[in-house]
């Protein structure tokens, strides 16, 4: 899924291509661009019309490169249909909530710069389709597709230092493919290729400034095992090569803002099952390494599932 970014005004004290740059500063994974694992799973146990409420938690930090705070909230519901083995997601929909703060060195000292607010309205249909192996061991292979379409409703103001919303459409198609065996244990494997509208308000201090990105690609992959009949844990491992940024103002050539980042990740989840239609999943994700001048991140969180059958 989606690297969560909040930007920060350069300032004016760099040359002309930089003084309306936002320098990413805030890139902690949330949910509305990567999966958990056995997510496309559920859909091999959800019956006909389940109706998912989803919210995830989240304290994310970095402190080496960049540093700042993020106390992260997602809201999502989504809508299962099933037709035999084929089932559909028509609607899966999620917004985020932060309260950001970050820290800027400089010759005089830290500022701090503190925003809060909504960020982009993600959605996300997804269609699967699982083939049943073996019904008594719940042993099954799973193949599916969702189209992540995330529109530019969230926070934004190119005149603000700290922004949450992005200002442009971002599309990303996402293919996983899972197998659950030895009756315990699930394999996820998912690859992503993000793509991204210009942002045209990128900054206004110095005229009209356009962001452009290129695509940015992704890799995950998921092993969980059953401990009880209501424990699991798993290990998750997420590979994001984000796509260079640059920017173009009017009489200026094209100017690349930052490198090619390339981040490798790890996530450690405990998940319970409360009862039968409520879940909660305990996490601990760590970037592990960052390519680039990419900066090191890690959250605590949890997310709480349940689901009504209608």
């Amino acid at each position: 899924m989606k690297r969560f970014r909040v930007r920060i005004l350069a300032g004016a004290v760099f040359s002309f291509a930089c003084a309306a740059t936002f320098a990413s500063v805030a890139q902690a994974q949330v949910a509305n661009n990567q999966t958990d694992g056995r997510d496309y799973e559920a859909l091999a146990y959800l019956p006909k019309d389940t109706l998912v409420a989803l919210g995830y938690f989240r304290e994310a930090s970095t402190s080496d490169t960049q540093s700042f705070s993020q106390s992260q909230g997602i809201f999502r519901a989504s809508y299962i249909l099933k037709y035999g083995n084929l089932a559909i997601v028509p609607f899966d929909m999620l917004v985020p909530v932060v309260d950001a703060t970050v820290y800027v060195p400089g010759a005089m000292g830290t500022t701090v710069l503190h925003t809060s607010g909504t960020g982009d309205l993600t959605y996300l249909p997804t269609i699967g389709h699982i083939i049943s192996e073996d019904d008594e061991s719940h042993t099954h292979t799973y193949v599916a597709a969702t189209a992540y379409v995330t529109e530019p409703v969230g926070s934004y103001d190119s005149a603000r230092p700290v922004n949450i919303g992005d200002n442009r459409w971002r599309i990303q198609p996402q293919v996983a493919v899972g197998q659950r065996f030895l009756k315990a244990l699930t394999f996820d494997l998912v690859g992503s290729l993000a793509l991204y509208t210009d942002n045209s308000k990128f900054g206004t201090a110095m005229g009209n400034v356009t962001m452009k990105q290129d695509p940015t690609f992704g890799l995950e992959a998921h092993l969980f095992a059953d401990l009880s009949p209501t424990f699991y844990a798993g290990v998750s491992y997420y590979l994001a090569a984000i796509g260079q940024e640059s920017i173009q103002a009017p009489m200026v050539p094209t100017t690349p803002i930052d490198q090619k980042v390339t981040v490798q990740t790890t996530r450690f989840t405990f998940g319970i099952r409360v009862e039968k239609n409520t879940g909660i999943l305990l996490q601990y994700n760590q970037d592990i390494e960052a390519s680039g001048g990419g900066s090191i991140g890690r959250f605590i969180g949890a997310r709480i599932t349940h689901a009504l059958f209608l």
